[in-house]
Protein backbone atom coordinates (compact mmCIF):
# COMPACT_ATOMS: atom_id res chain seq x y z
CA UNK A 1 0.00 0.00 0.00
CA UNK A 2 1.20 3.39 -1.00
CA UNK A 3 0.73 6.20 1.30
CA UNK A 4 0.60 9.09 0.42
CA UNK A 5 1.09 12.77 2.20
CA UNK A 6 -1.85 15.00 1.22
CA UNK A 7 -0.43 18.29 -1.15
CA UNK A 8 -2.13 21.06 0.43
CA UNK A 9 -0.61 19.56 4.10
CA UNK A 10 1.27 22.26 5.99
CA UNK A 11 3.64 22.04 8.82
CA UNK A 12 4.51 24.63 11.21
CA UNK A 13 6.89 25.11 14.35
CA UNK A 14 8.05 27.89 16.65
CA UNK A 15 10.89 27.87 18.80
CA UNK A 16 9.69 29.58 22.20
CA UNK A 17 9.89 29.66 25.66
CA UNK A 18 7.55 27.24 27.57
CA UNK A 19 5.41 30.18 29.14
CA UNK A 20 4.56 31.53 25.76
CA UNK A 21 3.69 28.66 23.71
CA UNK A 22 0.07 28.43 24.56
CA UNK A 23 -0.77 32.27 23.80
CA UNK A 24 1.33 31.26 20.68
CA UNK A 25 -1.31 28.18 19.62
CA UNK A 26 -4.02 29.88 20.89
CA UNK A 27 -3.23 32.86 18.58
CA UNK A 28 -1.98 30.97 15.52
CA UNK A 29 -5.61 29.05 15.91
CA UNK A 30 -7.59 32.69 15.72
CA UNK A 31 -5.67 33.59 12.43
CA UNK A 32 -5.98 30.41 10.92
CA UNK A 33 -9.67 29.99 11.78
CA UNK A 34 -11.25 28.87 8.41
CA UNK A 35 -8.40 25.87 8.05
CA UNK A 36 -8.75 22.59 9.98
CA UNK A 37 -6.07 21.54 12.68
CA UNK A 38 -4.15 18.85 14.14
CA UNK A 39 -2.24 20.03 17.21
CA UNK A 40 -0.39 17.12 19.06
CA UNK A 41 0.91 17.18 22.78
CA UNK A 42 2.73 14.77 24.35
CA UNK A 43 0.21 12.87 26.87
CA UNK A 44 -3.68 11.96 26.95
CA UNK A 45 -3.71 14.68 30.25
CA UNK A 46 -2.09 17.42 28.50
CA UNK A 47 -5.01 16.60 25.50
CA UNK A 48 -7.71 16.70 28.56
CA UNK A 49 -6.01 19.82 30.11
CA UNK A 50 -5.66 21.72 27.06
CA UNK A 51 -8.92 20.96 25.60
CA UNK A 52 -10.43 22.29 27.51
CA UNK A 53 -8.42 25.75 28.13
CA UNK A 54 -8.82 26.07 24.12
CA UNK A 55 -12.64 25.14 24.00
CA UNK A 56 -13.10 28.31 26.09
CA UNK A 57 -11.02 30.66 24.26
CA UNK A 58 -11.64 29.65 20.70
CA UNK A 59 -15.30 29.95 21.07
CA UNK A 60 -17.66 29.46 18.53
CA UNK A 61 -14.66 27.33 16.61
CA UNK A 62 -15.16 23.28 16.49
CA UNK A 63 -13.05 21.61 18.75
CA UNK A 64 -12.50 17.71 18.91
CA UNK A 65 -10.23 15.97 21.57
CA UNK A 66 -8.36 12.83 20.96
CA UNK A 67 -6.12 10.62 22.84
CA UNK A 68 -4.87 7.22 23.14
CA UNK A 69 -6.88 6.06 26.12
CA UNK A 70 -10.37 7.09 23.86
CA UNK A 71 -9.82 3.53 22.72
CA UNK A 72 -13.22 2.95 20.99
CA UNK A 73 -14.68 6.56 20.38
CA UNK A 74 -11.42 7.31 18.98
CA UNK A 75 -12.41 6.23 15.47
CA UNK A 76 -15.71 8.19 15.40
CA UNK A 77 -13.93 11.60 16.46
CA UNK A 78 -11.39 11.49 13.87
CA UNK A 79 -13.71 10.76 11.04
CA UNK A 80 -15.86 13.87 12.69
CA UNK A 81 -12.67 15.65 12.06
CA UNK A 82 -12.44 14.58 8.80
CA UNK A 83 -16.20 15.72 7.78
CA UNK A 84 -15.37 18.98 8.90
CA UNK A 85 -15.55 21.53 6.07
Amino acid sequence: VTQRTPFLLKNYYWICETDEKFNLLVAFLRKHKTSKHIVFFSTCASVEYFSCGLADLLKPMTLLSLHGKMKARRHKIFDSFRKLD
